[in-house]
């Protein structure tokens, strides 16, 4: 199957990027490297022979929502605030479908890697950890005060960041081992240049929802059927007492007993993530690139490279034709360099070679290079002694949750013994020298995973669940179902919301009442004045541009920007919060070609990632054809689409 996909990856280039790959990438969901994951509650999926469960979802849907919220909030800055709102229902929007699919796709994922090889050494680890924290203005260079705040801002532990940091450097291996150095033609970025920094300047009309709750009349009829259809919103919460203790594995980490032989025993299963990175000693012919002599100057790496596939003399050919001032003289010799010390092009050509073997022309925006690895220098594997302590910690730490989970069940076991001399369940925890605890979940209110656990289970129902790391014996003292109230001790919130309902309702009425008009005299300013609307103005703004608040929405954005000379006018009434919107494009003004060379680095960076992207998405796909999955519906408010 990866051969096929190999073959025809490039009839692919233009399938949709969806969010699930930048989720794959950044999200840091629920640790499933641990094949040996105990199963706590019925699972919502299983994916050849694992088992997802109920708890591992919800975590991972929390963990996906904050993290990805948390990116936004640094992305945008100051701007985040007064959009936050808007951003919310997208963030939760199939937020269970999304978690399940991104947990699916790093099993799959994962099991690949193992079934071909596919190891990510623990050195390449600390050092992405190091690059993405480096990678934060307000961070900058790594220590130990910017890694606790990093921890922090991630609202994770130092292990899982560990197991999340291994998860993307292996879609990052993946990324590397599908892709080609895929550069776009310059016809292609100049397109893509002129799409992102044409100019534009819009006239807009806006219907504020606001402008119109005076006009609204409230009859007791349209109230009532107001009220009866909407029902559901003024429901009483639905509440649960429950009560709970917790076992932390942290705790339990000291009973763990690890033997020689399971030290010896995992160092040899690990041996390889205990194994530096590898040394190259690499020399390359650099044919340097110029418009005017693009043509000569490939036919020349062309030649070349089918001169030393005949078997001449790298070094020779390297004095006579290389472009690098720096290496030509030495036969190209780059010396020996660590692995995160090579260039990045290069570095993902070299990945698999072996002593001797010559890359394919790798074809960078500036020149063609083609290079010979001299030599592998695989350096020892780090002796068991000096990691013997690191073994011994994550032993313990892999093993303590099974301990915990085992001291759960006795709990429950030994409580029910008892439950015939009335023990209530918080004398025997409290006689148990635990530490039992009394919470009240309800559907208004935000909870935390162990409440929103709580609201699906049933009276009286005692479980041993696996929340937040922790294994939690959680027992349901009392249910309060939800209870509609009479219209009449709600009335002035009914009629808010009422109010604001039937306001933007009119504000639509009336932007579509303009729009009609616009179809046939299509003169927004005229219209405007006739009908004695305010005109507004947007004026030089790009696409790339997200200073304007309103294009913080991508429907409304997309709709706006795809305007044209020859059709200036919104075809439809958009939307942003609670206003209508009328837009006409006024000018377009080219992009400054001028400028095209600054960022011709950045366009071509972000086509290769997503076209590289979509490689991933592509063998994710296929890898799911070719695997049994099973969803339990009941998971699940709608149907699972896999």
């Amino acid at each position: 199957m990866f051969t096929l996909f190999q073959k025809h990856k490039h009839s692919i280039i233009k399938s949709t990027i969806t969010i699930f790959v930048v989720l794959l990438m950044l999200s840091f969901g629920i640790d499933i490297f641990n094949t040996g994951a105990i199963r706590t509650r019925n699972h919502v999926a299983t994916v050849n022979t694992t088992e997802i469960s109920f708890n591992q979802l919800r975590a991972n849907e929390e963990e996906l929502y904050n993290f990805t919220k948390n990116m936004l909030r640094l992305q945008y800055g100051d701007i985040f605030e007064k959009i936050e709102d808007q951003l919310e229902a997208e963030l939760r929007k199939n937020l269970s479908q999304r978690a399940i699919q991104d947990l699916i796709s790093k099993i799959l994922l994962l099991d690949f890697a193992k079934n071909n090889g596919i190891l990510v050494p623990l050195e390449l680890i600390k050092s992405q950890i190091k690059k993405d924290i480096e990678a934060i203005p307000q961070l900058g260079e790594l220590n130990k005060q910017n890694f606790s705040a990093y921890l922090n801002m991630l609202r994770i532990t130092e292990r899982k960041l560990e197991n999340k940091t291994k998860e993307q450097v292996l879609a990052k291996t993946f990324i590397k081992i599908l892709g080609d150095a895929y550069i776009p033609l310059d016809k292609e970025i100049e397109e893509l240049y002129q799409t992102e920094n044409n100019l534009y300047s819009f006239s807009y009309v806006e219907f504020n929802s606001a402008d119109y709750i005076k006009k609204i009349q409230i009859q007791e009829d349209e109230l009532q059927k107001f009220f009866t259809k909407n029902q559901e919103a003024y429901l009483g919460p639905k509440s649960v007492t429950y009560s709970f203790v917790e076992f932390e594995p942290a705790n339990f980490k000291n009973l763990v007993e690890v033997s020689t032989d399971d030290i010896q025993n995992e160092y040899e299963k690990q041996r390889l993530a205990f194994q530096a990175v590898p040394k190259y000693r690499l020399r390359q012919i650099v044919i340097n690139k110029d418009e005017q002599n693009e043509e000569a100057q490939k036919k020349l790496a062309l030649d070349i490279k089918a001169r030393l596939n005949n078997g001449e003399n790298f070094a020779k050919l390297a004095q006579k034709f290389s472009d690098d001032r720096a290496t030509k003289n030495k036969g190209g010799d780059l010396g020996e360099l660590n692995y995160g010390d090579i260039p990045e092009l290069i570095k993902n050509k070299i990945f698999e070679l072996k002593t001797g073997e010559l890359s394919e022309i790798i074809n960078s925006e500036k020149a063609y290079y083609i290079v010979l690895v001299e030599d592998v220098i695989q350096e020892k594997f780090q002796p068991l002694e000096q990691i013997k302590d690191q073994i011994i910690t994550d032993l313990k730490t892999d093993t303590a949750p099974i301990y915990a989970k085992n001291a759960a069940a006795n709990f429950v076991d030994n409580w029910r013994v008892r439950e015939n001399r009335e023990q209530t369940f918080k004398d025997f925890a409290t006689s148990q020298k635990l530490n039992p605890q009394t919470k009240v979940a309800n559907t208004k209110e935000g909870n935390d995973l162990l409440g929103e656990i709580a609201l699906s289970m049933k009276q009286g129902a005692l479980e041993v669940i696996e929340a937040n790391g922790n294994f939690v014996v959680l027992l349901i003292d009392e249910i309060k179902e939800p209870r509609l109230p009479e219209l009449k001790t709600i009335r002035a919130n009914v009629e808010h919301d009422f109010r604001i309902e039937k306001s933007k309702e009119l504000a639509l009425e009336n932007a579509n009442q303009l729009l009609a008009t616009l179809k046939e005299q299509k003169d927004l300013a005229r219209v405007a004045k006739v009908k004695n609307l305010k005109v507004d103005q947007i004026a030089s703004v790009s696409r790339s541009d997200n200073s304007v608040l309103l294009f913080q929405s991508p429907a409304l954005k997309a709709a706006v920007f795809n305007l044209t000379l020859e059709q200036p006018i919104s075809a439809s009434v958009q939307r942003y919060g609670n206003s209508f919107y009328i837009f006409e494009l006024n000018s377009l003004t080219p992009a400054d070609t001028a400028k095209l060379a600054e960022q011709k680095k950045q366009i071509i960076e972000q086509e290769r990632d997503k076209f590289q992207n979509t490689l991933l998405e592509s063998l994710i796909s296929n890898l799911k054809k070719h695997s049994k999955i099973t969803i339990n519906p009941d998971a699940f408010n709608d149907d699972a689409e896999i």
